[in-house]
């Protein structure tokens, strides 16, 4: 299997179905997987879209988490230019590491200015996961909080929206 994960198997030493582990053990066995094709993927997202305007859903914004890469959104940029997008859809750029700068940050977003889209599709800003810092007893170290306060007067000025993951566990 992978580090951090392993199949359920049952008294027969078949595999379950149950992967047991934690988020990154998950994604190396999608990793793993037949990649689907262009046209499968469109027709994939009409349906799970067409599923999503079913239950009422009109709208998301998608976080861009950590296994989500540019290549990943190209049968929605699709559904965009042939106005067959069913669902409003704001994107996020988010680092993907610790080893993902604020210069890279910069660099992504020269991609997708502020402002870029339409009402269909368009690009809300960086976010998610704007710096990788140490956490200590539920807040952000003193580096950690210098680097975010740098993001965000740059998103700022930018006229960026900022969707921040904030997750430490803080306890009155």
């Amino acid at each position: 299997m992978t580090p951090g994960g392993k199949l359920e198997r049952d008294g027969d030493n078949r595999p379950t179905g149950v992967v047991i582990g934690n988020g990154s053990a998950l994604g190396k066995i999608f990793d793993k997987l037949p990649k689907p094709t262009l046209d499968q993927q469109v027709d994939g997202s009409k349906k799970f879209f067409g599923e999503m305007n079913r239950l009422g859903i009109t709208g998301i914004v998608d976080a861009a988490g950590s296994a989500c890469i540019p290549p990943a959104y190209q049968a929605v940029f699709k559904l965009w230019r042939d106005k067959q997008l069913t669902l409003r859809v704001a994107i996020i750029s988010a680092r993907r590491s610790r080893a993902a700068s604020f210069p890279i940050c910069q660099n992504l977003t020269q991609l997708l200015p502020p402002g870029f889209g339409d009402e269909m599709l368009h690009f809300n800003g960086p976010g998610e996961i704007l710096i990788w810092a140490d956490w200590t007893d539920g807040d952000i170290t003193p580096d950690g909080k210098i680097r975010l306060l740098e993001l965000l007067r740059w998103a700022a000025s930018k006229g960026y929206t900022i969707q921040l993951h904030w997750n430490p566990d803080v306890r009155p």
